[in-house]
């Protein structure tokens, strides 16, 4: 797999970006050796970046109560819910709470984080966590029937969709200097060879222009590094593969991609 040795990721390092990412249930689309790793067992952003100093001062002091009492609450919060599917609720919500707060750290940072909304099990909606087992009870977390799965399925977008907004909002309003924001789908909707995704860029400073409406996440990085970082990449034809077997490569292009080169 080539997600966790990405050429985008050495690029950024190359370039003095600390690598954020975050657990995504998965284990080949965690990047777990990047410079922070946030995941729901560990520590939150804030706490994390707590020096050996602060901690031990917190750790002597009445602060620690605090510090105890709030790590209960984010406990009770992912994992101690009665919903059958709380595990994966608690997973999704962490990394949609922890994003905004990224946009606070001083350093030029690379973040990656992979939402797993809306794709089945269906359990969140604008109103709350879906308690119907309709919604995935089935094998591997489907909707029971079609009615399920299309509600299922409208619920999870518009969830997404206001907390994708907020999200994006308190970092455009948090950050020092402005980000680049891309906001990819990882596939299409429905079976086959539906491969049309969800492909949003913010690019400030950018004429928008460059942004034709056949891109594909294949040259997002390229055109990236190259008006920002001076990079000279060609861009790649916007081509599409089906794979019906993630451990099997297909045929791909793979330059020696370095920025500037």
């Amino acid at each position: 797999m080539l997600i966790k040795p990405n050429a985008a990721r050495r690029n950024f390092e190359a370039l003095g970006y600390k690598i954020v990412a975050f657990d995504t249930g998965f284990d080949w689309t965690s990047i777990d050796d990047a410079d922070l790793y946030l995941e729901r067992g560990s520590d939150a952003y804030g706490v994390q970046l707590v020096n050996p100093f602060e901690q031990m001062l917190i750790d002597t002091t009445p602060l620690k109560i605090y510090s105890d009492y709030r790590g209960k609450l984010n406990l009770d919060k992912y994992l101690g819910g009665t919903h059958p599917l709380a595990n994966f609720i608690g997973l999704e919500e962490f990394i949609l709470d922890e994003l905004p707060k990224l946009a606070a750290i001083s350093e030029p940072t690379f973040t990656f984080a992979h939402v797993d909304i809306p794709h089945p099990p269906y359990v969140f909606s604008p109103d709350g966590y879906l308690t119907d087992p309709g919604y995935w009870s089935v094998p591997v977390k489907g909707a029971v029937d079609e009615e399920h799965f299309r509600s299922g399925y409208i619920f999870a977008v518009e969830y997404i969709n206001a907390r994708m907004l907020a999200i994006v909002t308190e970092i455009l309003e948090n950050s020092p200097t402005p980000p680049i924001i891309i906001i990819q789908g990882d596939h299409g909707f429905g079976e086959g060879e539906n491969f049309p995704i969800l492909n949003a860029y913010y690019l400030p400073g950018i004429d928008p222009a460059i942004l034709y409406p056949t891109i594909s996440p294949v040259n997002s990085f390229r055109l990236v590094f190259n008006e920002y970082f001076d990079g000279r990449f060609p861009l790649l034809p916007d081509e599409s593969f089906l794979v019906t077997d993630i451990n099997t490569p297909i045929p791909e292009n793979l330059p020696d991609c370095v920025a500037g080169r």
